[in-house]
């Protein structure tokens, strides 16, 4: 922000406050109220003091005290307003990022985004030497239960599931559409066997939920999950690898369920 100042009065400014001083001064110098300050400047032994002398400079010291204060206000006022307007822009620039990053069906963040953060706790944790772990999602028979109720009946999967993984999670985890009905979560600082409680509490959250694709029609989804946690330097793309690969193992174990890839 720049420097704000308090500028000189402009012309016009000041010839308001000369003609005011003037009227006033004439207004209590023709109500004789002189004569009290008269009196009062005895004290000092100032008996020369005219009318004019002694309520002329005090009208104009208050019309200046005035002019300055009003200044001052109206320069609050701008930068308040101007603190109002750089508050909205950081708060719609804060909104813009979110929706560059966040999936809007199921209001989870988006793929591209995944990589960054997965990144990011990656370096984390070789920094500090926490556990890391990583969740992949896969909706089970879902292509099925598009082609019987159609693709807006299967949003209405996808968003329930993303609902459901908010509802489960930390605030230090983070969860992500991976693509079509794949999910997927980060867990910072969670060991492997951690991480199969959260995903335990997904699958059940899940499992629980009662869509009604049709009337009088209750169809309880599920989800197969596969788990891992990070080896020291291992790859980013190895990581996920071994995480898809225990979500395929549950598939093959009989769908529903959790599989965790252990260490080696």
């Amino acid at each position: 922000m720049k420097d704000q100042r308090i500028g000189s009065p402009s012309l016009k400014d000041m010839l308001i406050v000369i003609i005011s001083a003037l009227a006033c001064t004439v207004i209590m110098s023709s109500l004789h109220a002189y004569e009290r300050l008269y009196l009062f400047t005895r004290i000092y032994k100032l008996q020369l003091f005219q009318e004019f002398a002694v309520f002329l400079p005090a009208f104009l010291a208050m019309g200046l005290a005035l002019l300055y204060y009003h200044q001052i206000q109206k320069l609050e006022s701008e930068v308040t307003q101007r603190r109002q307007v750089e508050k909205a822009l950081r708060e719609s620039e804060q909104s813009y990022k979110e929706l560059s990053i966040t999936d809007d069906l199921t209001r989870l963040y988006n793929l591209r985004h995944f990589y960054n953060q997965l990144k990011k706790e990656i370096d984390r944790s070789l920094r500090y030497n926490n556990p890391l772990s990583l969740l992949l999602i896969d909706i089970d028979n879902f292509k099925q239960h598009n082609d019987t109720y159609g693709h807006m009946e299967g949003d209405k999967v996808l968003s329930c599931l993303g609902k459901v993984v908010r509802e489960c999670l930390r605030k230090t985890d983070s969860a992500y559409r991976y693509g079509g009905e794949e999910f997927t979560v980060i867990l910072p600082e969670t060991k492997g066997e951690d991480a199969i409680n959260v995903a335990e509490r997904i699958r059940q959250g899940f499992e629980a939920e009662i869509l009604s694709p049709r009337p009088n029609k209750a169809v309880h989804n599920t989800v197969s999950i596969g788990a891992s946690q990070y080896k020291t330097k291992e790859e980013l793309e190895a990581f996920i690898k071994r995480a898809d690969k225990a979500m395929y193992m549950a598939k093959e174990q009989g769908k529903n369920r959790v599989h965790l890839v252990e260490l080696t």
